[in-house]
């Protein structure tokens, strides 16, 4: 063997015991070395794991504050509506005609509708004979209507209502069908 080569193989064997006797076997360094090394690496875990576990919590406990605040956000908006319609039902016993209480069930809808559609709230109103879109409509019944083509709506039953792309509630509509008399011209 060269000279170099074996320099290595010597290094790699580690410490020999010396004619003497004196010097720690190989093996022992070793294994001291890697149950140094093994608790190194277990501490670093524990910290890591440690971490995470605070990172959960932290998530966990922003998300609740964030829930929190955005019912406060919509709560506090939705306050002045409750208000009028508190202040309404004070006064509906007094000589208030029937008219006068429509009139002010319909002031404190609007404000309801304004209010909802300040946090971005958008109303889903088809009209007759819109295309019938299963995304946003659900139709309740099918019946024949006329000037309506078959599958699109006939009528509205309920209004839905959507903020950006996702549905809060579909429109509750009544879609058109074919007229018996068409159904049986096309037989």
């Amino acid at each position: 063997m060269k000279k170099r080569e074996q320099d290595s193989v010597n290094e790699a064997a580690g410490p020999t015991v010396d004619e003497g006797g004196q010097g720690q076997a190989p093996a022992e360094d070793q294994t001291a070395a890697l149950r140094t090394e093994l608790e190194e690496l277990r501490g670093r875990y524990q910290r890591a794991l440690a971490d995470y576990r605070n990172s959960q919590q932290r998530a966990a406990a922003e998300h609740r504050l964030a829930r929190e605040a955005g019912v406060a956000s919509v709560v506090e908006r939705l306050l002045s509506v409750l208000d009028h319609f508190d202040l309404a039902l004070g006064h509906a016993g007094a000589a208030a005609s029937v008219e006068q209480v429509v009139q002010g069930v319909r002031m404190i809808r609007d404000e309801l509708q304004q209010t909802i559609q300040s946090l971005g709230v958008v109303a889903i109103r088809p009209e007759a004979n819109d295309e019938y879109d299963p995304q946003r409509h659900q139709a309740v019944m099918q019946r024949a209507c006329e000037g309506v083509e078959a599958g699109r709506v006939a009528e509205t039953c309920q209004i839905g209502y959507a903020i950006g792309d996702r549905l809060l509630r579909p429109a509750k509509v009544i879609v058109a069908t074919a007229r018996e008399r068409d159904a049986e011209e096309t037989h």
